[in-house]
């Protein structure tokens, strides 16, 4: 997709895993929000991986419902291992 809009790749960012550790927190993003410089800055996820997590449903058995212009649940059926994917 890159190269068929002609985009540099040396003018993007690194792809990383959605547990990887994007950097740290600037010294003054964290003075303007109140926050301590230096805490870890996630690379990001979907809304409702991101939403699963957030609400703590990454124990198995336990459940997530989003509900918006459309509806998702989403539940673990085994335990989170970072770094460990589906397929593993």
């Amino acid at each position: 997709m890159r190269a068929a809009v002609g985009w540099n790749p040396n003018h993007l960012p690194p792809l990383l895993n959605a547990w990887d550790r994007a950097g740290d927190l600037r010294r003054l993003l964290g003075a303007r929000w109140g926050l301590r410089a230096g805490i870890a800055v996630a690379t990001g996820a979907g809304d409702n991986t991101g939403s699963t997590f957030g609400a703590g449903a990454t124990m198995v058995g336990k459940a997530v419902l989003t509900i918006g212009t459309s509806g998702v649940s989403c539940m673990s059926i085994r335990p989170f291992i970072r770094g460990q994917t589906a397929q593993s």
